[in-house]
């Protein structure tokens, strides 16, 4: 069966910087002002003025996370001076305690976090340093492997275009991008930061291991640059992680831009372990001073901060109050939400439904559900509930029928309406775009085959996304559905770092006044591949 591709029409989007040329989707949708295109269901009503509302049937993703913990450290955002930025060691003999959360990982776990070097530019430029260290509180060696990881500087490794990036742009080479978080979600959901052979790292008893140095440095006329990082791992045993952040000259170091892609991550890792530091310069004798000083920050330095919860408390799960969400840092229980839903075309009956994407507390958009995951450890005012699931993996199903008698087309698109927590039958959108990015980044899309089925290798095509705040999108992808067909559409991404949340998944199909004559059973082969040949053959030449 063919399955045509939605949104034929093209446009070359051109990219600055590093951004090669690429294919951007163009529709006379995605040329129409925003909610020019709607189905039969969706009717516009005046609210506040430069608002508008779209009916939708709003209802729950019902996704489910996993167990998986995630280590997020993303608070301070903005490093402000040397110290420890998340650690998950035991506060025992350690001169803060408070700094250390105690929590041992075992099996498999994912590390991210995300943050920036900002400096003054009267004063002289230093260079951040975030180091990731590995202990084993155990008395026999312990080993942590990783499968995958992407990790990206702002400058040079994935600046902002100077021109606006579309709305929809068609991305299967991977070269659109706006930021390091975009960059680094973009090589997970299409598998570009998967290694090829799994990288373990040993660790002797009671003992650390540096795992990765890397470097954040200011350039040129800028006055900040900001580094993300993603990995999946797994321990075979408990063990215990710490981040730091450091300071020192803006000397020269060795250039990382591009090396994490997975070979060269795996041989930087591989050099780190045997050295000691990446910035022993093949000195194993510096390497080691250089741990040493590290693990005797561990021991002996606080937090570094101020932190943002120091001056706006987040508010506590549950609250009335209006809602102040903060920054994570702890350890969050949930890398992966999946999802199955179900939808039925039913006889000339118009559809429009919307399911909520990174939803959270204050912002369900009325379905109350929140998608958040839990933090199991924290810092006291750090976030309560990792808002905004940056780098969880979604995977949400669409299992589609159609019982009509006629072909229907179903647009599928990924929007962000206002934020609300009100139960309401509509969406609310700005009639003219606002100037803040709420979403960008990249989307998988793939197809069942004839029987319902999406193999691991299905073919898949991949969409970077642009949305500001209120404002709706283009569909990334229509179907045309025959009377009786059954179809799954798979839409993957990883929540990308430095979004807004929530966004909203929305369902579109309008009635096609065109009937389809279907057989009487008399007519009917009694081959059921037959039938359905022989029904769609019909509903294409009349």
């Amino acid at each position: 069966m063919s399955h045509p591709r939605a949104l034929q029409f093209y446009s070359v989007c051109g990219l600055i910087g590093l951004l090669s040329f690429s294919v951007c989707l163009r529709s006379s949708l995605a040329a129409a002002p925003a909610g020019a295109a709607e189905s039969a269901l969706a009717k516009k009503v005046e609210t506040k003025p430069g608002e508008y509302n779209v009916d939708y049937d709003i209802q729950p993703l019902k996704g489910k996370l996993d167990r998986v913990p995630m280590f997020n450290s993303n608070s301070p955002e903005i490093v402000p001076d040397s110290g420890i930025l998340l650690s998950t060691l035991d506060p025992k003999n350690k001169r803060h305690p408070e700094a250390h959360l105690k929590y041992a990982v075992k099996g498999p776990f994912t590390i991210f976090f995300h943050h920036i070097n900002r400096q003054d530019e009267s004063g002289p430029r230093k260079l951040l340093i975030i180091s990731l260290l590995v202990y084993n509180p155990a008395s026999s060696k312990a080993s942590l492997t990783f499968h995958s990881l992407a990790s990206y500087v702002s400058q040079p490794d994935a600046p902002v275009p100077v021109q606006p990036l579309p709305p929809l742009c068609a991305d299967d080479e991977g070269k659109v991008y706006a930021g390091q978080g975009d960059r680094v979600a973009s090589d997970y959901v299409r598998g570009a930061a998967d290694f090829k052979y799994p990288f373990t790292i040993n660790v002797a008893p009671r003992s650390y291991a540096l795992v990765s140095e890397l470097p954040v440095k200011v350039y040129g006329a800028s006055s900040a640059n900001g580094r993300s990082y993603f990995a999946e791992a797994e321990a075979k045993k408990p063990i215990q992680l710490a981040l730091l952040g450091s300071f020192r000259e803006d000397l020269e170091v060795f250039e990382r831009s591009e090396v994490w892609r997975p070979q060269s991550a795996t041989d930087e890792m591989e050099d780190l372990i045997e050295r000691g530091s990446a910035f022993g310069a093949g000195r194993k004798d510096r390497g080691n001073r250089d741990l040493h000083s590290l693990q005797k920050m561990l021991e002996e330095d606080n937090l570094a901060g101020p932190r943002e919860g120091d001056k706006r408390a987040p508010t506590p799960p549950g609250s009335k109050q209006a809602i102040v969400y903060g920054r994570v840092s702890g350890v969050q229980l949930g890398s992966t939400l999946t999802a199955e839903r179900s939808l039925d075309l039913q006889v000339a009956t118009p559809l429009a439904v919307a399911y909520p994407v990174s939803s959270v507390e204050q912002g369900t958009m009325g379905t109350g559900e929140i998608q958040a995951a839990p933090l199991i450890r924290r810092y006291k005012n750090s976030a309560y509930a990792a808002h905004g699931n940056y780098c969880v993996h979604y995977q949400i199903d669409l299992k589609i029928t159609s019982h009509d008698k006629a072909t229907r087309s179903v647009a599928i698109a990924l929007s962000s309406p206002l934020k609300t927590d009100k139960n309401e039958d509509y969406l609310t959108f700005f009639k003219e775009q606002a100037r803040p990015v709420f979403f960008r980044g990249v989307i998988k899309v793939s197809e069942s085959d004839n029987q319902g089925k999406i193999a691991d290798d299905a073919p898949a095509h991949y969409y970077h996304l642009v949305a500001h705040r209120g404002e709706r999108l283009p569909p990334f992808t229509r179907l045309q559905m025959e009377p009786g067909e059954n179809r799954t559409v798979r839409i993957e991404l990883y929540y990308t770092p430095d979004a807004t949340p929530p966004q909203m998944l929305t369902i579109d199909s309008e009635v096609n006044a065109r009937p389809v004559t279907i057989p009487a059973p008399a007519e009917q082969s009694a081959n059921p591949a037959d039938k359905k040949l022989s029904q769609k053959s019909k509903g294409r030449n009349e």
